[in-house]
């Protein structure tokens, strides 16, 4: 469209819909600069009909949460959870770009994000949904497996390959799990762990070089 109002209301956040010119300055119809300066995440218009419109949105925004540390409102927060089933209808080369630039954001907003959103990932990654909540009942780990995992991604420096090791390295653990002699055992669950990194690796169009180092780490551990 050659209408600019037109154009900004069809952008995804308000910090995006913001548009510059000599002529006429600046143009924020929807108060993308407040937003910026308090660093908040708020939809253009209704946030469900923006994730409807393209849900890699979600992903996205996520990124910009991850990365950036904006907080999001409300309605937005409310439609990164209800809408997260219309990410299976994204081009898994979209998705692989988000969530590779949002694994890489700054520890502390990715830990936050990584436990709050952990059904959105789940949609991506379906074992993620069996690792949350799954008590290990072990002495060497005082956190389920999700938080284990989510602690393991945030203390290893932000290179993607290592990042994402650690998103997979235990996501075979409940298909793996005994419990004998009064505590919790996974034999075996590296390998289940690879099983699972490798069909996801290539359901999401990993090259070949970061997919054999990823896949290299989660076997040995």
């Amino acid at each position: 469209t050659r209408s600019l109002d037109k154009d900004l209301a069809r952008r995804d956040f308000t910090v995006n819909a913001m548009a510059y010119s000599h002529r006429r300055g600046m143009v924020d119809l929807y108060g993308g600069t407040d937003d910026l300066s308090r660093g908040i995440l708020r939809c253009v218009g209704k946030a469900e009909k923006r994730f409807d419109e393209d849900a890699l949105r979600i992903m996205r925004g996520l990124r910009f949460m991850s990365v950036y540390g904006f907080i999001p409102d409300d309605e937005t927060n409310s439609a990164f959870h209800s809408k997260k089933n219309l990410l299976r209808e994204i081009s898994p080369e979209r998705i692989n770009y988000e969530l590779c630039k949002l694994l890489c954001g700054k520890a502390e907003n990715l830990s936050e994000i990584l436990s709050e959103y952990w059904d959105v990932f789940s949609v991506i990654i379906p074992e993620i949904e069996q690792c949350h909540g799954f008590d290990q009942h072990i002495h060497y780990h005082d956190r389920d497996v999700w938080e284990h995992t989510v602690a393991s991604v945030c203390s290893i420096e932000p290179l993607v390959h290592l990042r994402l090791a650690m998103l997979f390295h235990d996501l075979g653990k409940p298909a793996c799990y005994n419990f004998y002699n009064n505590e919790g055992h996974f034999k075996g669950h590296a390998q289940v762990s690879v099983s699972i990194c490798k069909r996801v690796m290539k359901e999401l169009r990993f090259d070949g070089d970061t997919s054999k180092k990823v896949l290299s780490l989660v076997e040995w551990h």
